[in-house]
């Protein structure tokens, strides 16, 4: 679970605050890009659909949240 608190995001476990993909590690803050559209923005949240899939929320530089879903790797 992430949450929002003054600007500082904070998860309830070490495995909920980082991602795996294609041997590297992204964490809460880091910017991401994403490969088939090019969009751009700082990761807010990692939410895992399956063992090979996980939903980054992104904000971007305007201010808008997305959400992109990536294959992941364990």
């Amino acid at each position: 679970m992430t949450t929002k608190t003054a600007n500082h995001f904070t998860t309830t476990t070490e495995k909920e605050k980082q991602m795996t993909l294609s041997g590297y590690t992204y964490q809460i803050g880091d910017l991401f890009t994403t490969s088939k559209t090019g969009v751009t923005g700082r990761i807010y949240s990692f939410a895992p659909q399956s063992n090979t899939v996980t939903r980054v929320g992104l904000q971007l530089a305007n201010g808008s949240k997305r959400f992109a879903m990536v294959k992941t790797s364990k």
